[in-house]
């Protein structure tokens, strides 16, 4: 299995550092830049296209789903790491008026999905795992996987991956719509990219 692995686009939460957004949208500069990566990855032979529910991750895998006429499947346990209080995000409904192309996972609830707050560096190295373990599962072994996620999850889903411990003081800093690329096989890992840009010009990079 191929799985490119994205930063979403610069959002709003981005530049208004001083408010608690915790699910925002992209900002002008990022649906360029989600242009810009979808023109990128689409050179790639996606299969999937598996995002975050939160919108600016969403709005981040639109182009591409656009490109490929491939649906968006959301993962909830993709959300963001997140340390202040509970938020509940729009309901199923909502989420598939608003977004026909996605496919909702089963665990999201009806009413609104829970994106809990409160996590700790131990709770989102779990959730990285559970997220790395279902990605190595039989089913998804032939697939090329673009999946859109967040800088800071990110982070905790490439050290799980290359089997680094949570305490290690590694970071993998995540620029918006970096694309990073493994190929995962059994137990094995080859690492192609990290933290790419290359598909943005320079006046994009955030």
């Amino acid at each position: 299995m191929e799985l490119i692995l994205i930063r979403h686009g610069q959002s709003v939460g981005n530049i208004r550092v001083n408010e608690d957004m915790p699910d925002s949208p992209l900002t002008e500069l990022g649906m360029k830049q989600a242009e810009r990566v979808a023109k990128y990855v689409s050179r790639k032979p996606v299969t999937r296209i598996i995002s975050s529910p939160l919108i600016r991750a969403v709005q981040t895998a639109q182009p591409l789903s656009e490109t490929m006429s491939l649906q968006i499947e959301l993962w909830k346990d993709l959300y963001e790491f997140r340390e202040g209080s509970a938020y509940i995000g729009p309901s199923r409904e909502e989420m598939s008026r608003l977004y026909p192309e996605v496919v909702l996972c089963s665990s999201m609830e009806e009413d609104g999905w829970l994106y809990p707050g409160g996590e700790t560096r131990k709770t989102a190295a779990e959730r990285a795992k559970a997220m790395v373990r279902k990605l190595r599962q039989p089913e998804y072994e032939d697939d090329c996987i673009a999946m859109f996620a967040h800088g800071s999850f990110n982070d905790y889903l490439i050290r799980e991956i290359l089997q680094i411990s949570s305490e290690a003081q590694i970071n993998f800093h995540q620029s918006n719509t970096n694309v990073n690329v493994f190929v995962i096989k059994n137990n094995e890992t080859e690492v192609r990219k990290l933290n790419l840009t290359e598909h943005l010009e320079l006046a994009l990079r955030t």
